[in-house]
């Protein structure tokens, strides 16, 4: 039979350490598993739009995938064109609508605008999207209001002109 001070000196401060890094790795193992479950939905939903806007646009390169969701669940896809054009693929229910980028205003138009009406607004993001079947697109930014606020503001794809603004309650601000 063992004594107890065999067993201690069984588990020495380096086997510890050993056994603690094992249990931290698989532990990080284990959550980086339950991650990739749970955004599988999301990227096969990317990907069947991926697909959807290849065919449709021709795209030899897709360099942005976004989801936008406000009356309806939008993917919009940016890429180059076989004939090396730059377009963006609105997607939704399986259909697709492509438009070259150069027949609308460009995501740093909005922001100069944005800003030459609010100096102040500090822009959080600024993302395509679809409104009331409009293209759009759409501001998302805060004003040095005290309490703080949030707004987000569409504009008009093919122009640049405002479509509407939305004031979040304090509820939803912080």
């Amino acid at each position: 039979m063992r004594s107890s001070s065999s067993a201690t000196r069984f588990m020495t401060p380096g086997r510890w350490a050993i056994l603690g890094s094992l249990a931290t790795i698989l532990i990080l193992l284990l959550l980086n598993l339950y991650y990739q479950w749970v955004q599988s939905d999301i990227r096969r939903e990317e990907r069947a739009a991926e697909r959807i806007a290849v065919d449709a646009a021709q795209l030899t390169d897709i360099s942005e995938t976004e989801k936008f969701v406000w009356d309806e669940v939008v993917w919009v896809v940016r890429g180059s064109a076989h004939d090396g054009q730059k377009v963006m693929v609105w997607v939704t229910d399986g259909k697709a609508d492509v438009v070259p980028e150069t027949l609308g205003v460009t995501e740093h138009q909005i922001k100069s605008k944005l800003l030459a009406a609010r100096p102040e607004a500090e822009i959080i993001r600024i993302r395509p999207g679809l409104y009331n079947g409009q293209k759009i697109w759409e501001a998302y930014y805060s004003l040095p209001e005290e309490p703080k606020r949030y707004y987000y503001e569409f504009f008009s794809f093919t122009d640049g002109s405002p479509i509407i603004q939305f004031r979040l309650t304090n509820k939803y601000s912080s």
